[in-house]
């Protein structure tokens, strides 16, 4: 989700006990891919579509939901004051390229958040996550069971300020910010 923040809008976003209290421009546009090999691959990719843009809709809080390539994002060098990624990053073939995208878009001193499921630091557990993700990527639209999604984040040119786990270190919380 990509946030346009300013202090003198009215709307006030939850912010969680990590970041302060920021307030969001109110935008909701229903977009369409501009060519047509950024439509949907599938009926499944499809309907998630429809559904994240109902959602938009019924949000308490305004949300611009855009149709594209995390890889090549549609925006503008430095338009961003703040990036959140959930659950996002284990899907996309390049996460290295849509890092980098993040930190083009990205103002300079803005945060990025991250919430992703990572690879276990576990002997059995992280090598049944190589064994099953094969299989998982098929049956779950590309989701990587076995990505190391915080040295991903380092590697992109981002400085982590904190990082939180979650559900014995299967999930993830990053916050960082451009080096």
């Amino acid at each position: 989700m990509l946030g346009r923040l300013r202090d003198s809008d009215p709307q006030p976003a939850k912010s969680g006990k990590n970041a302060p209290k920021l307030t969001w421009k109110p935008i909701i546009r229903e977009s369409s891919p501009s060519q047509p090999s950024q439509q949907p691959e599938t009926i499944f990719e499809n309907r998630l579509f429809q559904e994240q843009l109902i959602k938009a809709r019924e949000a308490t809080v305004p949300i611009e939901v855009v149709p594209g390539d995390a890889q090549k994002l549609p925006y503008p060098t430095n338009s961003f004051d703040s990036i959140v990624g959930t659950l996002v990053l284990c899907t996309i073939p390049d996460p290295a390229k849509a890092l980098a995208e993040i930190h083009r878009v990205c103002k300079p001193e803005g945060t990025i958040l991250i919430f992703e499921h990572v690879r276990l630091n576990h002997l059995v557990l992280g090598k049944i996550q190589d064994w099953l993700t094969p299989v998982w990527k098929r049956l779950c639209v590309g989701c990587h069971l076995n990505r190391n999604t915080l040295e991903t984040v380092e590697q992109a040119g981002f400085r982590v300020v904190q990082t939180t786990s979650m559900c014995r270190e299967l999930f993830l919380v990053i916050e960082a910010r451009i080096k």
